[in-house]
């Protein structure tokens, strides 16, 4: 997913890595390093509310930075601030997306476009008890394969933290028969199947389904 560059106020991936090890979000921000948008946002507010954007400088910051949050993973190290939408590069979407959700605490706004690998692998993330808090959630499966199995999405997707999730947009991404505790607090529901091999008629018997549960 990518944004125009002159709508966005980069944060280079080494500013991110310092804040993994000095743990203070906002003192990151205050550095005279940080653009002037980040510096007004630390004055303001001890959360993060404005949009965060990586950029990466080179192939070996990338390595640092995988190797940081996946050690913030595994001693759930969790940054506490609110990411109303996340933006990264291709390069970046591939190794460290996962990564980088699993140590964010809530986030507004996510919408992704990807393979259907990487797809699939965020709805494993967002099954998982320690899965960030999400309002709007957006998932675009990318296939030009009519034999590649849809991700499904989990019956115990966002279990425990459902009640925030008010939209939920798929785009081949399944939805299983069984009722998803997390889908009765929605507000707005969209699914779209674009695989040649679904019958379109299957949905609307689907969504009927689905709004019959909530």
């Amino acid at each position: 997913m990518a944004a125009p560059a002159h709508t966005l106020n980069l944060l280079p991936a080494e500013l991110l890595l310092r804040i993994f090890d000095e743990g203070d979000f906002a003192q990151v921000l205050r550095s005279s390093h940080v653009c002037r948008h980040w510096r007004a946002i630390a004055r303001t507010t001890h959360l993060f509310c404005g949009d965060i954007a990586v950029q990466i400088s080179s192939s070996g910051s990338i390595d640092i930075l995988e190797q940081r949050l996946f050690a913030g993973q595994q001693a759930r190290a969790r940054l506490d601030f609110v990411v109303p939408r996340v933006y990264l590069t291709a390069l970046l979407r591939g190794r460290l997306l996962c990564a980088l959700i699993s140590n964010i605490h809530r986030i507004w706004r996510l919408a992704i476009g990807s393979d259907i690998q990487l797809i699939a692998e965020l709805i494993d993330l967002f099954t998982a008890h320690d899965a960030p808090e999400l309002e709007q959630l957006t998932l675009h499966a990318q296939t030009d394969s009519i034999d590649t199995p849809l991700p499904v999405l989990s019956r115990h997707i966002f279990a425990g933290k459902g009640k925030k999730l008010a939209s939920l947009s798929l785009e081949n991404v399944l939805i299983p028969n069984n009722c998803i505790p997390a889908l009765q607090h929605l507000h707005y529901l969209e699914q779209t199947l674009r695989c040649p091999v679904i019958d379109p008629s299957i949905l609307l018997v689907r969504a009927v389904e689905i709004i019959s549960g909530l």
